[in-house]
């Protein structure tokens, strides 16, 4: 949701996809990187585990990990687990920079409800891994979706080549990664919709969409949620963790998920805690190191407390100084990076 609300803002912004994905590989992927050489490194002196995968196969995971998207690339490759999410972040980009190439990225409303209802709607009818692991079914399943999402991309785009060429691409490397998936496709919709949930939101906040307008489809999305995981997700074992997965747990994170995030925006105009704002600034450097820390770092004695207290702070701390030495300097050379390519594109202009 928070992905869903920043981005089509700073696409907008930008006003360039050349800009907004200059700032983004340099928001993401220096500390990306470094996190995965840093899971490698701890691998080597037993301070990490991999998956059976990732043993047997060092060298196409380590390859299939540089992409960000390695969870849509078959094999089940993921270096550090926590990152199978951020393959459907990359996919979200792309799928906005489709939106803003066509003209439709302000249709947040019906874009949300209409994947929210898919998620209902197809569910678990697609299979995963429908391009590394093709059927003649499912090849020509995706290659139908291609050829139908590329001609009405065609009809919306400008006729000029450059942006038909682009659009065309944008719709074969979406529909690829989002077919291949290892997930069932209605938790996948599920995602996808969620972050166009969030969208809906940064709408009501710029004045494009009505309070009551972004109530409902919030609304709408917590009753997709529930009808979702009720249909399609039976209980079971999660393979990692051992954990007993039913609808009502896994439904449960993305409605706390969803009326957290309607509270902050109700909130938005408060003061908060200089602490608060600054665990906010370094999110994505808690995400990246957490799972690195959580392995790394063993029990503290027989205390489940001590230990989970021992390592919120020391992922704190590894952020922090993640934050400060590596995600923040990217940034900045990201920007001059950015600045750089809009001055050389008008003087191109101008002359």
């Amino acid at each position: 949701m928070c992905s869903g609300f920043i981005i089509p803002a700073s696409v907008e912004r930008h006003a360039s996809l050349i800009d907004f994905w200059i700032g983004r590989v340099f928001r993401l992927f220096p500390l990306y990187l470094f996190t995965i050489f840093l899971a490698v490194e701890l691998h080597h002196v037993r301070r990490f585990a991999f998956s059976a995968d990732v043993v047997n196969h060092p060298r196409r995971a380590l390859l299939t990990n540089l992409t960000m998207v390695q969870n849509m690339l078959g094999g089940h490759l993921l270096i550090v687990g926590a990152t199978w999410t951020l393959a459907y972040e990359v996919v979200f980009y792309l799928f906005v920079s489709l939106l803003f190439l066509a003209g439709l990225h302000r249709r947040s409303v019906p874009t949300a409800v209409t994947a929210l209802l898919l998620a209902g709607a197809i569910g678990s009818f697609l299979p995963a891994a429908m391009v590394t692991s093709p059927t003649r079914a499912t090849l020509g399943s995706v290659l139908c979706t291609m050829a139908l999402a590329s001609f009405v991309i065609l009809r919306m785009v400008p006729s000029s080549p450059l942006p038909r060429v682009f659009g065309v691409g944008l719709v074969v490397v979406i529909v690829a990664l989002v077919m291949n998936r290892p997930e069932p496709m209605w938790q996948a919709l599920l995602l996808f919709a969620t972050m166009f949930v969030g969208t809906v939101l940064y709408r009501y906040t710029t004045g494009e969409v009505t309070g009551r307008t972004a109530g409902a489809v919030l609304g709408v999305g917590v009753a997709a949620v529930l009808a979702v995981h009720a249909l399609h997700l039976a209980p079971h074992r999660e393979p990692t963790t051992g954990a007993l997965l039913t609808w009502r747990s896994e439904s449960l994170t993305f409605v706390v998920a969803y009326l957290v995030f309607g509270l902050g925006l109700l909130l938005r105009f408060r003061a908060f805690p200089r602490w608060l704002v600054f665990l906010g600034t370094i999110s994505y450097s808690v995400y990246m190191m957490h799972t690195i820390v959580i392995y790394a770092v063993p029990w503290w004695g027989a205390s489940q407390w001590t230990t989970w207290l021992r390592w919120v702070g020391l992922t704190v701390l590894s952020a922090t100084v993640t934050y400060h030495v590596i995600e923040k300097p990217a940034i900045n050379r990201g920007r001059v990076l950015a600045r750089w390519v809009r001055q050389r594109r008008s003087v191109h202009t101008a002359g």
